[in-house]
């Protein structure tokens, strides 16, 4: 009798003779025991994508039970993927890819910045520490079930906040949406949001965010610093010590443009005359293009009408990451300068837009690139503004 290409069946004398009794709990995966020269168990089993044969490695501390249950889920996945293939399911082709390889997709791509890589590294290391203990190497092993179990670990790791592990979750959700996307894994985004939920907290998370005088107060800081950071050459001349900040903090809080965002704005991006300008999709968080209007912030149209002249591919060009940062430390050093980054100016300016009756959440959601439930959860109802009040600069003063 033809034995079936997805069941490999052990010649035993059992067999042969016909003597085997029961079911085999996991069909299509074979068991096998250490002998001569192998010191470990193996499952083997025939790849539904290649038709290959594949000894999977099992690991030496598990007991009869684990290599068992193991045996029985990469059972019941192959099955569940032939049928999928049988229906017309296009091979997966990257099944066997190891997970680790998978992941660093994420970081080569384009775009990613290094605050991102440093940030998300955390998450990364969390994701395959607990899928190599487990024995889950590959793409094939990425099921719901897997990331429940995974949640579960997160949240039992040791006394760690809510938000804690909320911040854990929701970057790891970031990276598995990303091979979801890339066709890496046999999942959907909604296996991911369902599997990841975030943890009820007692109270929403809000970042600060700077009130018209605080913004007031830190520009005033920013002009002092363009003012007095010169020096004074052999020729008696007055240089600028630093690259002056004050029209880019400006810029920030008025656009709510994130700092790389910001940085990477070329000029076939702005319209000065039509009062635009657009965010790139590969200079977007979001990977989406994105239109900025800038008649709610008219005094940044006149700075960039005075700053075109200058024949830079980049708006910013003066400026880099680390030009920006080094800056930040000074800014914050003066005492009457406010406690702020520039992710506090983004949120400074997306709280004030959603709150102008004049431009709405729906609009201010447009604007910096995010989806209206963001924009009711975290800027909606912070801060009260005159209805009378149509731009930026006069909710700001400025």
């Amino acid at each position: 009798m033809e034995v079936p290409q997805d069941v490999i069946e052990s010649p035993s004398k059992r067999e042969r003779t016909g003597k085997r009794k029961g079911k085999r709990k996991h069909p299509g995966v074979q068991l096998r025991a250490p002998r001569g020269i192998v010191s470990a168990w193996i499952a083997r089993y025939r790849d539904t994508e290649t038709g290959k044969i594949v000894d999977k490695t099992l690991d030496q501390t598990w007991n009869d039970t684990k290599r068992v249950q193991y045996c029985i889920e990469l059972s019941q996945q192959l099955r569940r993927r032939k049928e999928e293939i049988a229906s017309g399911a296009t091979p997966h082709r990257d099944a066997d890819l190891l997970l680790s390889d998978a992941i660093k997709l994420y970081f080569d791509q384009s775009g990613v910045r290094s605050r991102t890589v440093d940030s998300y590294q955390h998450a990364r290391d969390l994701l395959l520490s607990w899928c190599d203990g487990l024995g889950l190497s590959t793409c094939r092993h990425i099921t719901r079930a897997q990331l429940i179990r995974f949640k579960t670990h997160c949240v039992q790791k040791g006394e760690r906040s809510p938000h804690t592990v909320n911040s854990d979750l929701r970057r790891c959700a970031v990276l598995l949406n990303f091979l979801v996307d890339a066709q890496k894994l046999r999942i959907t985004r909604e296996d991911v949001k369902v599997a990841l939920k975030r943890l009820p907290t007692d109270e929403v998370t809000r970042r600060d965010f700077l009130r018209a005088q605080q913004l007031r107060q830190l520009l005033d800081c920013a002009t002092r610093h363009d003012a007095i950071t010169f020096k004074i050459t052999r020729s008696r001349e007055r240089r600028p010590r630093y690259r002056p900040i004050h029209d880019f903090v400006r810029f920030m809080a008025l656009t709510g443009l994130r700092p790389g965002e910001a940085l990477k704005l070329t000029w076939n991006r702005v319209d000065v005359y039509a009062g635009e300008l657009h965010v790139h999709p590969t200079q977007s968080k979001k990977r989406k293009d994105r239109m900025v209007d800038l008649s709610v912030c008219p005094s940044v149209i006149t700075m960039l009408k005075r700053m075109q002249g200058k024949h830079h591919e980049r708006v910013w060009a003066i400026h880099t990451e680390g030009s920006i940062d080094s800056t930040l430390d000074r800014l914050r050093a003066d005492p009457q300068c406010p406690p702020f980054d520039y992710q506090t100016l983004r949120v400074t300016c997306a709280t004030h837009l959603a709150c102008m009756p004049a431009f709405g959440p729906a609009n201010e959601a447009r604007q910096l690139g995010h989806s209206l439930s963001v924009a009711d959860e975290f800027y909606i109802g912070r801060v009260k503004i005159d209805p009378a009040l149509k731009t930026l600069e006069e909710v700001y003063g400025i």
